[in-house]
């Protein structure tokens, strides 16, 4: 169960070994670039991304130490993820405000993660070109794209580096206990709890990895209870992490309530997305930005079905843990990785993601392939090297062409409506891209059909307002601002594009007490301060074609208090005017 060479023969001499394996680390670095080199042209997209860069005057700011603090305490995003702000901020700094930057740093982290994870694996086994293959299929799977490509998923790069970092050190303390190996790894633990909590289970993969393949676990007394107490701390961090993580989503709004989605359907999709992420690792195809729930629900020969093919891997992998250990380690691994982001607590409205398989997936690639048998013939060996070659590259190729649908905000949306059905998301989305660049006739489709798919979608509502305001049908685009606030009474973008739509038609009145009333809603809206303050700005020039001067007045005033910047203020009550 410990350590050992990759087949059980003897090794060859250190000189011959040193080119191949030098080779195989040049392989392990260039395929990841080869497949993600693309992403440095490409653009943003208008799903979080607006949030986390091009619509955050904080990251755009850079690094100084307000933001650091900021980053810090600020909830934004549904999400409590310090290093990842300061990470983008780095990036804003060095590259400056275009997307490219953000892209490319993307995808020299996942090179990173993928030399760690061969580094980790080969640290822990001693199983040096098997350990190669894990890092190479985990480099160039295509599940993996939306974690490269999407500038947003930068949580998923990070919280995988610092979690193998703790493994890394874990498995140094594993060896020789000491101190210092054992801090590291907290701090490593901690660095991925602050960049996502996704990994609030390590504690209980450092167990699997106590029995293979560090071979821990002795028949001396009290030896499981000296593994778990050594995790007590460990385990402490993820409550605490876990707890933040749950408060800064309810916080934003993200956590459904069991009225939405009772604990019934909530379980089933759970079984039925396990194994449709199954079904991915091996044929990863339809693969898509946004997956909705089906809106037919799901059906009971399917949940059994799912049951007992979930249930049977288990038993299978369980009966072969004395002689195959690696097959429920790495089963367990993919199992109880997913446990946060399954859907028991629904975050988001998803029904499932790419990205959530980042670190899972590692589990299924440790099982699969520790599991193929090193053949004793030349001739096999030879065969199982171009079998495994032949994978690699066929998952590489299927990972540039996904990567390529994350090109710009149209394609990757149209890529979604084109593997899945009844795709709110995605036509909401597409139809803001649309109606951004003067498209309003389509926008206003798409709009129309993601409210077919979803009438309940609150942000259709408000996109098909802002159309419909933009075309002259005031009354209209009203009628949908107000059935978005009926469905979140909360929603600050409802009444910000109300609040536009009075101010167009110079009711400037109506429009204060909007913008005034989104602010209430959600201060962290970006954006809304400044708007409020042009609405000021905007009525008090009205005042002033009016000759109404000390109305107008009390509008720049008011204007200058919300923002001392305000030129148009200044210069409005500058004295000297009159």
């Amino acid at each position: 169960m410990g350590r050992g060479n990759d087949d059980g023969r003897r090794e060859r001499p250190a000189e011959r070994r040193r080119p191949q394996r030098a080779l195989v680390w040049l392989i392990l670095a260039l395929l990841p670039l080869a497949i993600f080199w693309q992403v440095r042209g490409f653009d943003f997209v208008n799903f979080d991304d607006v949030d986390y860069v091009y619509g955050n005057s904080r990251v755009q700011a850079g690094l100084s130490w307000d933001n650091v603090r900021w980053a810090f305490v600020t909830t934004q995003a549904s999400n409590w993820h310090p290093l990842v702000w300061l990470s983008l901020m780095l990036d804003a700094r060095l590259w400056g405000i275009g997307a490219g930057g953000f892209h490319l740093v993307n995808a020299l982290l996942h090179g990173v993660v993928g030399l760690l994870l061969f580094v980790v694996m080969n640290r822990m086994t001693g199983a040096w070109w098997r350990s190669a293959v894990v890092a190479a299929l985990f480099a160039v799977h295509p599940l993996h794209v939306e974690s490269v490509a999407w500038i947003s998923a930068r949580k998923d790069l990070l919280s995988a580096l610092f979690g193998l970092l703790a493994l890394l050190c874990y498995a140094e303390y594993a060896r020789r206990p000491r101190a210092w190996s054992y801090g590291c790894a907290l701090a490593g633990y901690a660095g991925s709890l602050m960049s996502k909590q996704m990994l609030v289970t390590l504690p209980f993969l450092l167990l699997l990895l106590d029995y293979w393949p560090l071979a821990r676990f002795q028949s001396r007394p009290g030896e499981w209870r000296r593994l778990w107490l050594e995790k007590l701390p460990f385990f402490v961090l993820a409550a605490v992490f876990g707890v933040v993580a749950l408060l800064a989503q309810q916080h934003g709004g993200s956590v459904a309530s069991l009225d939405r989605w009772p604990l019934g359907p909530r379980i089933a999709n759970a079984l039925v997305a396990y194994v449709l992420y199954l079904r991915q690792a091996v044929w990863p195809q339809g693969l898509a930005c946004f997956y909705p729930y089906p809106t037919t629900g799901t059906s009971a020969p399917t949940v059994v079905g799912c049951i007992v093919s979930l249930g049977l891997i288990t038993a299978a992998s369980l009966a072969q843990a004395r002689r195959r250990p690696y097959l429920p380690v790495g089963w367990l691994w993919f199992l109880g990785s997913l446990v946060p982001v399954i859907g028991l607590v629904q975050i988001g409205a998803q029904r499932m993601a790419d990205r959530y398989t980042y670190w899972p997936l590692t589990g299924l690639c440790i099982a699969l392939v520790w599991l193929v048998p090193s053949p004793a013939r030349d001739r096999r060996r030879a065969l199982l090297a171009l079998a495994t070659a032949g994978l690699v590259v066929a998952f590489a190729v299927v990972a540039w062409r996904q990567t390529g649908t994350w090109r710009d905000t149209t394609t990757v949306w149209k890529r979604a409506l084109a593997v899945t059905r009844n795709n709110y998301r995605a036509h909401n989305n597409l139809g803001a891209a649309l109606g951004a660049v003067g498209r309003h006739d389509e926008a206003a489709y798409h709009f129309g059909k993601a409210l077919e798919a979803e009438p309940e979608y609150a942000s259709a509502h408000v996109n098909l307002g802002k159309v419909l305001d933009l075309q002259g049908r005031f009354e209209e685009a009203v009628a949908h601002f107000r059935r978005a606030l009926e469905i979140d009474p909360k929603l600050a973008s409802a009444r910000i594009n109300w609040a536009i739509a009075l101010s167009r038609r110079r009711r400037f009145d109506e429009a204060i007490l909007q913008f005034r009333a989104a602010i209430e809603a959600d201060p962290d809206e970006p954006g809304v301060l400044r708007l409020l303050v042009e609405a000021h700005e905007a009525h008090g020039l009205s005042l002033v074609h009016q000759g109404r001067r000390v109305e107008a007045a009390a509008q720049f005033r008011e204007a200058l208090r919300l923002d001392p910047d305000s030129a148009t203020a200044r210069e409005q009550l500058d004295p000297r005017r009159d």
